[in-house]
């Protein structure tokens, strides 16, 4: 059997011809034949050979693209904090072998003094803390941080009428605890709760993604601190914002995060006392 062989036509178009379109083309092709050069044709099951090897690289490629999908979505259903069913893994240290948390007093991210004197009047040592969030843009950094904490100060002074920002403290993305009220002056979270709690807010919005781990560490190694500089009970209540007041803080997703820690409180407004 010859091989294959590149026929050109006079049109100048090429065409490969097997072996058996040869004689044909032979009988049929000269100068002045008025018939068309026969084209070469595959046989009917090298089509079907082709039309298979198509689809199952089409299969192909779709499982690829499902499969890298697939993994997308189960990192993120493992690493997200927005339902209750959270991993071992993703909860931070419950008691930090750290003696100390990095502080941000007032004069560093530049505070606003208060527009009337508060009294010192929160109970020592204060026996609930309540979580909350700030409901505005996170931040990773001292310079961000200090800016956010401004921002929300003058809003809550200027436009809430509050003699100071409403929170004890604060928990930046950078992994350091901004310095608000203070663990001596009552906050102003929730009525009947602000003169026996510590009111402690996440600096960012946490409703469907959770706090960085470092900023829940910070705030574990907070609690730590405040109990044993005697500023919170050993057996002090842990409660969300949204358990003592109407509102949507600290945001689902850090809600459900607090909820299994070992000093959350379930209860609901008057009955978290």
């Amino acid at each position: 059997m010859h091989p294959a062989t590149l026929v050109k036509a006079k049109r100048g178009k090429e065409y490969l011809l097997d072996s058996y379109q040869r004689p044909y083309q032979s009988l049929h092709e000269d100068e002045n034949s008025s018939l068309p050069l026969i084209q070469s044709r595959q046989p009917f099951w090298r089509k079907c050979v082709n039309v298979a090897a198509v689809s199952l690289l089409l299969v192909s490629v779709v499982g690829i693209i499902a499969w890298v999908l697939v993994g997308i979505y189960s990192e993120k259903k493992c690493c997200s904090s927005s339902t209750n069913g959270l991993s071992e893994s993703f909860l931070p240290r419950l008691y930090s072998s750290r003696q100390q948390f990095l502080l941000v007093n007032r004069s560093t991210w530049e505070a606003r003094p208060a527009y009337r004197a508060m009294e010192a009047n929160l109970t020592a040592p204060a026996n609930h803390v309540i979580v909350a969030h700030t409901g505005s843009a996170p931040c990773v950094t001292l310079s961000e941080c200090s800016k956010i904490t401004r921002v929300i100060q003058g809003f809550q002074m200027d436009d809430l009428g509050y003699a100071d920002i409403a929170y004890n403290f604060l928990v930046g993305g950078d992994s350091q605890v901004y310095e608000g009220r203070g663990w001596d002056t009552q906050g102003a979270l929730a009525a009947h709760y602000n003169n026996v709690s510590l009111g402690v807010a996440f600096i960012g919005i946490f409703e469907k993604t959770a706090p960085l781990m470092q900023q829940l560490e910070e705030f574990q190694t907070f609690l730590n601190v405040s109990v044993e500089k005697g500023k919170l009970s050993a057996d002090y209540k842990l409660i969300g914002h949204r358990q003592v007041s109407i509102t949507d803080s600290p945001g689902q997703a850090l809600h459900d995060i607090i909820r299994t820690w070992p000093h959350w409180e379930d209860c609901y407004m008057k009955t978290c006392l």
